[in-house]
C-alpha cells in the first residue's frame, strides 16, 4: 500500500521541483532526465525568477554606487593637482619639441642671412679703409664678427655663430714686370733705375684678410676676402665682388700691398684699423713703347670674373702681339697662372703710337684695435735723380743737384741721411766763399735733398757722387748711388 506524501505548497520564487498534478512525486528513470525542458510553462517560471531577483540587483547596484562615491570622496585632492601638472608637462614637452624641430631652424636661418648681409657691408668699408690708407689717410672699419640667435618661449638656441678673421700670406705676391717686345728698343723710364737692378721686376709680399663665420644653417659657410685690389664673397655656387676693382683705371695702375698679422675668432664686433706704411703720393711714369707690362696679383677670382670687373679696360686683340692701336681699353690679356693668382697683360706702344702708363704703389698696415704695434714701414731702398744728371754751368756759376730717396714702393722716404762728394774736377758745396767738397743732408717730407754746387773760375768737368747708406767705397748697392756730371765752361 502506497503512502501518500503531502507536498509543500508551491511558493512563487521557489526554485524546487514542483509536484505532479496527481499528488505523487515524479521519479526520473535516468539522471539526465531531471532537467525540466523549457516549455511554455518553463518560460513562465524563468520570468517569475527574474521578477524576484531584479529588486535584489537594484539594491546591490545602489550599494556599489554608494561605496564608489565614498571612495572617490576620500581620494587625496593633491593627486588631482599632480595629474594636472603632469598633463601640462606633457603639453609643454610636445610644444618644445615642435618648436625645436620647426621654429628653431627658421629663426637660425633668418639670423644668419641678416648677419651675412651685415658683414658684406662691413667688408666693403674695410676695403675702402685699405684704399684710404694707401693714399696716406689712416682709417678704420668695424666688422660684426658674430651674431646671437633670438630666444623665444619654449625655444632653446645655441649661443650663435662666431667669426674667424685671419691674415694669410702664403704664396701671396704682387709684381709688375716689363718685357722687351718685338725688337723695339725704347727703354722703360721712371722706375727703370730700380728695375735694372732687380731683373726688371718689382715684387712685393702682401697679405689678405679672410673672414669665415661658423654658421649652422648655411653650409658650407661663405668666405669673405679683402685684398689690395678687390673685396669679394665666395659661397657655394658662386662669387660676388663687393665694390669692383681698384687696380686699373685708364692707364693708371694702382698697386696696394697689405701687411699685418691677425688671427682671432669672436662674436663681439671687431674694430680694424688701417694705416699708411708707405703712402702713394706720386705716380711713376713707365714708357710702354716696346714693353709688355704684366701685373700679377693674388686673387682666387676666376678669369671670367676678372673679365667682368675689367670690362671697361679689357679688350682682347684679334691679332698678336698685344700692341696699342688706339682706344682706352689697354688690358689685352687675362690669365690664371695658378689658382691663387691672376696676371694682367697691358698693351705696349709702337713707334707710331706712343703709350705711357702711370704706376702708384703703397703698403698698408692692417691691425685690430687690440694690437698695440703696427707693422714696420719699409726702409729706404733706392735713389733717383730729380734734377738732370748732366748739367752745364758758367765759370763761378752755381747749380742745384737734387735727388730723391724712395722705398721699394717707389714712395718718398723722409729722414734718410744722404752724402755728396765731388770726386773729379774742382768746385765746392755751399756758398760761393765755401771750400767744402763733401757734405751730408737729411731728406725732407718728399724724400728730397738738394746740394748746391759752386763752379770754379776755369773750365772743367766735375763728377759729383751722391749716396746713402754705407760708404761710397763700401758695399753700397748700385741703386743707392747716383752721379752728376757738371761741365763748367
Amino acid at each position: 500500500m502506497t503512502r501518500r506524501v503531502k507536498s509543500a505548497p508551491f511558493v512563487r520564487g521557489d526554485m524546487s521541483r514542483p509536484e505532479q498534478r496527481d499528488g505523487t512525486e515524479q521519479t526520473p528513470d535516468r539522471e539526465e532526465s531531471s532537467v525540466t525542458p523549457v516549455t511554455g510553462s518553463g518560460w513562465r517560471r524563468v520570468a517569475s525568477w527574474i521578477l524576484v531577483l531584479l529588486p535584489r540587483l537594484r539594491v546591490s547596484a545602489r550599494g556599489c554606487e554608494s561605496r564608489v562615491r565614498e571612495r572617490v570622496s576620500t581620494v587625496d585632492r593633491g593627486q588631482v593637482v599632480m595629474l594636472g601638472v603632469l598633463l601640462l608637462v606633457v603639453i609643454g614637452s610636445v610644444t618644445f619639441t615642435m618648436a625645436q624641430l620647426d621654429l628653431a631652424p627658421v629663426v637660425q636661418k633668418r639670423t644668419e642671412a641678416h648677419h651675412y648681409t651685415t658683414v658684406e657691408g662691413n667688408f666693403q668699408h674695410v676695403f675702402q679703409a685699405v684704399q684710404s690708407a694707401g693714399h696716406g689717410t689712416a682709417s678704420s672699419a668695424t666688422i660684426q664678427m658674430g651674431a646671437t640667435y633670438p630666444r623665444y618661449l619654449f625655444l632653446i638656441q645655441p649661443p650663435g655663430p662666431e667669426g674667424t678673421l685671419t691674415t694669410a700670406n702664403s704664396s701671396s705676391r704682387l709684381s709688375l714686370t716689363t718685357k722687351r717686345g718685338n725688337g723695339l728698343h725704347s727703354p722703360v723710364s721712371g722706375v727703370d733705375s730700380m728695375l735694372q737692378h732687380q731683373n726688371r721686376k718689382l715684387q712685393y709680399s702682401t697679405v689678405h684678410l679672410r673672414y669665415q663665420p661658423s654658421y649652422i644653417r648655411f653650409q658650407p659657410p661663405p668666405v669673405m676676402t679683402v685684398t689690395g685690389a678687390t673685396a669679394s664673397t665666395t659661397y657655394e655656387g658662386g662669387t660676388t665682388v663687393l665694390g669692383g676693382q681698384t687696380v686699373v683705371s685708364g692707364r693708371e695702375i694702382s698697386l696696394r700691398a697689405m701687411n699685418g698679422s691677425i688671427a682671432l675668432g669672436q662674436r663681439d664686433p671687431l674694430l680694424i684699423q688701417t694705416s699708411p706704411l708707405s703712402a702713394s703720393t706720386q705716380k711713376i711714369p713707365i714708357n710702354g713703347n716696346g714693353n709688355s707690362l704684366q701685373l700679377t696679383l693674388w686673387s682666387r677670382l676666376s678669369k671670367k670674373t676678372w673679365k667682368t670687373i675689367l670690362a671697361q679696360q679689357y679688350s682682347h686683340p684679334s691679332t698678336s702681339p698685344c700692341s696699342y692701336r688706339g682706344g682706352t681699353q689697354d688690358v689685352c690679356n687675362i690669365t690664371k697662372p695658378d689658382a691663387n693668382h691672376v696676371t694682367l697683360t697691358f698693351k705696349h706702344g709702337t713707334q707710331n703710337n706712343s703709350l705711357n702708363y702711370y704706376v702708384s704703389s703703397a703698403l698698408v698696415g692692417v691691425r685690430t684695435v687690440h694690437q698695440a704695434r703696427l707693422a714696420a714701414s719699409p726702409p729706404a731702398d733706392y735713389m733717383v735723380h730729380v734734377s738732370p744728371k748732366s748739367q752745364s754751368v758758367p765759370k763761378k756759376g752755381q747749380t742745384n743737384l737734387v735727388v730723391q730717396v724712395r722705398d721699394n714702393f717707389s714712395n718718398p722716404y723722409a729722414g734718410e741721411k744722404v752724402h755728396a762728394k765731388i770726386r773729379g774736377g774742382n768746385g765746392h758745396f755751399g756758398s760761393s766763399s765755401s771750400s767744402i767738397t763733401s757734405e751730408a743732408k737729411i731728406t725732407q717730407q718728399q724724400g728730397r735733398v738738394t746740394f748746391r754746387y759752386n763752379a770754379p773760375d776755369r773750365n772743367t768737368t766735375a763728377h759729383v757722387l751722391v749716396w746713402f747708406g754705407n760708404s761710397q767705397y763700401g758695399p753700397t748697392p748700385q741703386r743707392k748711388k747716383v752721379t752728376f756730371t757738371v761741365k763748367v765752361q
